[in-house]
């Protein structure tokens, strides 16, 4: 996206050299993998899950949800008839993350026949069998509804510190509201989960504009890629 380049444009403007690399938007082609990707299983009736997906367990501990995500999958399984997939981030996997509290939830909920959860290195499948998406501050959340053009329910049980914070200056919490809707806590998360016009067509209208704002060579990267790389070989 433009963002992305003005933004190392920005950090390479910090260094006293002679010779600026050149930077060249040719879009992004691993969200067209996507987007192909999900068009493609469109013509096959899935059954439609909420993607539970939250950003690494350590990363920003007084804004992520991870305090808080074993009540939320039990009170999404309790207080309603939704299916859920589970995926957590991948660095949590591993020695570098919180394998005990994804352990402590898989045992948890594992014989409840609407729980099932995702390990795999590809979150293409999850992406596919899902109706919407609730994260905190992944950046799988644009990826998600670009891709697919479902909402997106960001958890954030700290919104008011965060508006007071720099972080709120960003384009990926100013962006929020374009394609779901902001939860700071269980109840109110419950609340929009039973209110249907989470998925209503405003908001995949929304998401597609935003998209169209933000990503520029949507569904042509590809070509673009390499229409730049000839160029520079001239």
């Amino acid at each position: 996206s433009k963002i992305s380049l003005d933004y190392f444009n920005s950090q390479f403007s910090k260094f006293k050299i002679n010779v600026r690399p050149k930077l060249i938007n040719t879009g992004y082609i691993k969200l067209d993998h996507i987007r192909k990707k999900i068009k493609i299983s469109k013509k096959n009736k899935k059954e439609k899950y909420i993607l539970i997906a939250p950003g690494y367990s350590y990363a920003f501990k007084q804004y992520n949800m991870y305090q808080n995500i074993e009540k939320i999958i039990e009170k999404i399984l309790i207080q309603t008839s939704e299916k859920i997939i589970y995926r957590p981030h991948p660095l949590d996997l591993t020695f570098k993350g919180d394998i005990k509290i994804i352990t402590k939830i898989i045992n948890k909920f594992k014989n409840n026949k609407n729980f099932s959860f995702d390990f795999s290195t590809s979150y293409l499948k999850s992406f596919i069998n899902s109706k919407l998406l609730v994260t905190d501050l992944s950046s799988t959340a644009y990826t998600y509804s670009f891709a697919t053009e479902r909402p997106v329910i960001f958890f954030s049980k700290n919104e008011k510190k965060l508006k007071k914070d720099y972080f709120s200056k960003l384009n990926y919490f100013k962006d929020r509201n374009k394609i779901g809707l902001v939860s700071e806590n269980t109840n109110d998360l419950i609340k929009i989960l039973k209110n249907k016009t989470i998925t209503n067509s405003n908001i995949q209208k929304n998401i597609i504009n935003l998209r169209k704002n933000r990503i520029e060579f949507f569904e042509s990267a590809v070509k673009r890629t390499a229409s730049e790389i000839n160029n520079i070989r001239k």
